[in-house]
């Protein structure tokens, strides 16, 4: 049996096809769910948009079953106008719309990467949403602490909207002063990460100064980075390499890189904060850890 898996995001629906144990990534459809948010609601026209392109997916893949996962801005969303998406979803394609909290995505993160780095010591995994991310600290396979911040790539964008101009119009270091004064205390001494969601191929097409990963091997996980070679191609990224330069890095979902600078500035606040060393990029999310436990 075909199964078609979505993440939908505050900005991005990330489709999946899963068939013969294996997880395929589709075309991604950008779509301004938290951008156009207003009154509790996310907007009409992108909610039709979300309608049109699950059935553009249930015409191409015929029989498949379709699950949905979505997270971030759609927990916002009032349980009056929750319920009538639901329920027009539904009744247009017959998929039921499946919002997870930010425990249950953090959970799934946690099943997609457990055993990858077999180690006695404390492994940080990093998911950075549209609004939110999650902290989730490992030790034997465990998890010894979680940590949710209310800080995304949106809300990044939404305090530096500048970010975004073609050279970016805020320093880096401005940047991450923000972004520490708001990271929580965490009471477990950690040096490596995984960096989560599609970050492998966003360093390799950007080209960071990716090493072999010496770690564990992994054909998921075939590199590593350095804090400090990290910090400097942020460095570049934001002081001279223009949006239009990345874009074109990723012609299927160009817009998928209006989040390149906002994130790489959250995810370096958060190793600086922590001490992280080493980090592990990873294309891993939670669809990963759905078809590991269910599937």
């Amino acid at each position: 049996m075909d199964y078609l898996l979505l993440d939908i995001g505050s900005s991005t629906i990330k489709p999946y096809l899963y068939r013969k144990k294996k997880l395929l990534p589709l075309k991604q459809l950008s779509v301004h769910f938290k951008k156009n948010f207003a009154n509790g609601n996310i907007d009409v026209n992108d909610a039709d948009t979300l309608v049109k392109f699950i059935k553009s997916l249930k015409k191409e893949f015929p029989g498949a079953v379709v699950k949905t996962y979505a997270t971030s801005v759609f927990r916002d969303i009032e349980d009056k106008f929750k319920s009538q998406l639901i329920e027009k979803l539904y009744s247009e394609t017959q998929v039921l719309l499946n919002i997870i909290d930010q425990t249950t995505e953090s959970i799934y993160l946690q099943i997609a990467l457990v055993d990858k780095f077999k180690t006695k010591k404390n492994i940080l995994l990093i998911n950075i949403g549209g609004g939110s991310t999650q902290l989730v600290i490992i030790k034997n396979n465990l998890p010894v602490e979680r940590k949710n911040i209310s800080l995304g790539v949106g809300t990044i964008i939404e305090q530096y909207p500048e970010i975004n101009n073609d050279m970016s119009g805020v320093e880096i270091n401005k940047v991450l002063k923000h972004i520490v004064s708001k990271m929580p205390k965490i009471n477990s001494k950690i040096d490596t990460a995984f960096y989560t969601g599609g970050e492998l191929t966003y360093m390799q097409k950007a080209k960071y100064k990716l090493y072999k990963n010496s770690l564990f091997s992994d054909d998921k996980h075939p590199s590593i980075i350095k804090l400090k070679d990290f910090a400097k191609d942020n460095i570049r990224i934001f002081n001279s390499t223009a949006l239009t330069k990345l874009e074109s890095l990723m012609p299927e979902n160009p817009k998928w890189m209006l989040g390149a600078r906002p994130c790489s500035a959250l995810a370096q606040a958060i190793f600086q904060t922590y001490d992280i060393k080493t980090i592990i990029p990873s294309n891993s999310n939670l669809i990963d850890g759905i078809v590991r436990s269910e599937l």
